[in-house]
């Protein structure tokens, strides 16, 4: 590496690892303590510069890994896991319970603000509700 490139480096704290970053995909396993809980939380990931790119779903450490890259958006969500699948109402009428539908389906729209297109990647607002 010439001298001027090598300080060109320095000043920009480049990383050529950090080019490389490929995020691990996984998928959740699930445990009773999650069913009980009620909710899993959900990491996801897409390179920045196109929205059109793959949405891949990560781990907790996978996206610790990817926050500090410009390579990468990354986004969590609060998944919901238990209950009613639909809204269930009391006898006035008043909503008790928002449902794992909708609950679920307005996660989604808050991570979208970093991942836009999330709602394609997960159609399935019921995914691992038991």
């Amino acid at each position: 590496m010439t001298d001027s490139k090598q300080r060109y480096n320095e000043l920009t704290n480049f990383n050529s690892k950090n080019l490389n970053i490929a995020p691990r995909i996984v998928i959740p396993k699930l445990k009773e303590t999650d069913y009980n809980r009620g909710y899993i939380v959900r990491y996801f990931a897409q390179k920045a510069n196109d929205i059109s790119n793959p949405i891949s779903e990560i781990s907790e450490s996978e996206q610790n890994k990817l926050k500090g890259s410009a390579m990468y958006a990354t986004t969590n969500l609060r998944w919901r896991i238990s209950g009613p699948k639909d809204p269930v109402y009391d006898t006035n009428g008043k909503i008790k319970d928002r449902g794992v539908r909708e609950s679920n389906k307005i996660s989604i729209k808050l991570a979208s603000d970093m991942i836009p297109n999330l709602k394609f990647y997960l159609p399935n607002l019921t995914q691992f509700n038991r």
